[in-house]
């Protein structure tokens, strides 16, 4: 099962539990969008993000990768918590956070 940890109006972030590091979310938009939000990390702090080209979606217009930008900002040690606990350790994960209101 792939959880979506985030909501964030059109943008979901999930986890795959097939998924191996770097740490890295996936970043889906309705209508076929994507990118893989990927943290670079040292000593267990975030030093950067770079996001990729997922093959096969379509990038992401300029309004919705800054809408991304402000939530990845916002929630990266979310993200890379979460992706530690499902991916590294096998946990289960918290319900979907859902953000209603423009980050």
């Amino acid at each position: 099962m792939s959880p979506a940890i985030i909501k964030y109006f059109s943008i979901t972030i999930r986890l795959y539990p097939n998924d191996h590091n770097p740490v890295h979310v996936h970043a889906l938009v309705k209508g076929g969008y994507g990118v893989k939000v990927v943290f670079d990390i040292r000593n267990k702090e975030i030093i950067g993000v770079h996001y990729e080209r997922i093959e096969g979606m379509k990038s992401l217009t300029p309004a919705m990768r800054k809408n991304l930008e402000k939530l990845v900002s916002a929630m990266q040690y979310t993200m890379v918590k979460d992706f530690q606990d499902f991916v590294i350790d096998r946990k289960e994960l918290h319900n979907t956070i859902v953000i209603t209101k423009k980050l």
